[in-house]
């Protein structure tokens, strides 16, 4: 069904890149559906495939979501440590976009009770990431989405989609057209993250 070089993909996951910045114009139709197939074809607990995909392209839509988080995070304190402390300190910034200007946001729902939501939003998403990356678009995670899913006003944007009241944002991703021709070198790996047991000796 699908054709597949291994080196290319193994190649194409290497230089993928978080990309904050795009370029003019919205994506492709027919890249969309492409990104969406590989998300739908992510390993799912129990293939039971509970996951499911929101895509905003409306730029009306988008500003009223940008508003809404901005103005949430603007009443929240930074605290120490806390990955949402970028967010908080960067909705204080003229200009503010939550997904710095990219045209397309998919965000992946599923139902909170489900103690694999995470894990399969997860998985669809950097399948997503890896599919932007193959057809020369810029992608990057959003956090801001699922920190504030309980709110009920951004709530109320993602239920005019048909989000159920049993379903949470679990991860999205920001995706846009390539801005610059290649991505910048990735940093170091952190060293020590592999521990094989057979050079454990017992």
């Amino acid at each position: 069904m699908f054709g597949t070089d291994f080196g290319d993909v193994i190649e194409t996951i290497l230089v993928r890149r978080s990309i904050r910045a795009y370029g003019q114009g919205q994506i492709e139709d027919d890249q969309l559906e492409r990104i969406l197939l590989c998300g739908l074809y992510a390993p799912s607990s129990g293939g039971r495939q509970l996951a499911r995909f929101m895509v905003i392209q409306d730029a009306d839509r988008m500003d009223r979501l940008n508003e809404i988080i901005r103005n949430s995070l603007l009443r929240q304190q930074p605290a120490a440590g806390s990955m949402r402390s970028k967010g908080v300190l960067r909705a204080q910034q003229e200009g503010y976009r939550f997904a710095y200007g990219a045209p397309t946001l998919i965000c992946a729902i599923a139902p909170r009770a489900f103690e694999n939501a995470m894990a399969d939003c997860a998985c669809a998403l950097e399948n997503m990431l890896i599919a932007c990356e193959s057809l020369g678009l810029s992608a990057c995670w959003s956090n801001q989405t699922h920190w504030l899913t309980g709110e009920p006003e951004l709530r109320a944007v993602f239920e005019e989609l048909g989000m159920g009241t049993e379903e949470d944002i679990f991860g999205a991703i920001a995706v846009g057209r390539r801005l610059r021709e290649s991505s910048p070198p990735a940093a170091e790996r952190v060293a020590g993250r592999v521990i094989r047991d057979k050079l454990i000796k017992s």
